[in-house]
């Protein structure tokens, strides 16, 4: 069996909770509540649940710049935990995140080839002529040419904009790749470019991507696992195919239903309610509030994940009984 490259065992992310002197204590927020992942070398793993989930909090404990509560994150069998963050930033750099607004993860004030230069210079690459052919190698990459080093931000299309982060990205070299909300902004025939650009780089640099979309068609296209995540946990995990046609967590199956693009009618409702809020967390299932298969059980324990079938877990009694074989 292939070794992962990446691990996490039950992370967990928190704020609050604690009280400093004359200050009122700060509510308990568990942003993420014990998240155990596993990502393959070449793998493409789509993260999807509604804002304020934890998707975000969950790829700034990846990349170090927030450190975890409780959990332990393994990088290509090294532990990588328990660190601060310019250590966790060093010990995690094959480790990159490409923002979900790239124009305004760019300098408005420094032209193209200046930014890509002191990325470089950041990460310890003193030699220009090292730098200038990195930066030469991934502009070619992206589909663009030298003359974008001379440019603005602001001269840029959104694509071209993308592009340009993803090209900053990989001259770092990295080995796992956190994609957030790449294609948002994007008209659809732009997406389509970029989209088709990110799984020809995964090929051409072995890269290993985190997908993190709202978007669940271009989750369905592109990735070949999905995570389903609702308030800090992971309620589904399996093979997009799986997850898509035969979705078991009535969370998903409200998601799948409220995507007009997808067409699933036999998804489900789409999702009543609102999410409940992260500093007043039901008691049990988080979801059994605005869930119509909640039992009396639902609101004492909180379910883990488990197994449905073949690569394909739940955290659903109620749904691993009814779709299990007797």
């Amino acid at each position: 069996m292939t070794r992962p490259l990446l691990e996490t065992v039950d992370l967990k992310k928190h704020y609050g909770g604690t009280r400093k002197l004359l200050q009122r204590p700060k509510p308990l927020v568990k942003a993420v509540d014990g998240i155990d992942l596993q990502l393959a070398p070449g793998e493409v793993l789509g993260l999807v649940g509604e804002s304020g989930c934890g998707k975000s909090t969950l790829a700034r404990t990846l990349l170090g710049l927030e450190r975890e509560t409780e959990g332990t994150i393994t990088f290509d069998g090294q532990d990588v935990g328990g660190r601060g963050a310019s250590a966790a930033r060093e010990i995690r750099s094959d480790i990159q995140y490409v923002h979900q607004d790239p124009g305004a993860a760019l300098d408005p004030w420094w032209r193209i080839g200046d930014t890509l230069h002191e990325t470089l210079k950041i990460h310890g690459v003193t030699d220009k002529a090292e730098r200038d052919a990195r930066i030469e190698e991934m502009l070619l990459a992206v589909g663009l040419n030298d003359s974008f080093r001379r440019r603005y931000p602001h001269e840029l299309s959104g694509g071209q904009q993308r592009r340009v982060g993803l090209a900053r990205t990989l001259s770092l070299r990295p080995r796992l790749v956190i994609l957030d909300e790449p294609t948002s902004g994007l008209d659809l025939s732009v997406q389509a470019t970029v989209l088709k650009l990110m799984l020809e780089l995964r090929a051409q640099y072995d890269l290993t991507y985190l997908f993190i979309s709202h978007d669940l068609s271009v989750v369905e296209r592109l990735c070949d696992r999905v995570a389903i995540m609702y308030l800090g946990r992971i309620v589904e995990i399996g093979a997009a195919e799986q997850v898509f046609s035969k979705p078991a967590h009535p969370y998903t199956q409200a998601l799948l239903a409220s995507a007009p693009t997808l067409e699933r009618q036999e998804a489900g409702k789409p999702i009543e309610g609102d999410p409940p809020s992260p500093t007043n967390r039901p008691e049990g299932c988080p979801f059994h509030p605005r869930c119509p298969m909640a039992e009396a059980a639902c609101r004492q324990v909180v379910p883990d994940l488990a197994d449905l079938a073949a690569a394909h877990r739940v955290a659903c009694p109620p749904a691993l009984r009814t779709l299990t074989p007797q």
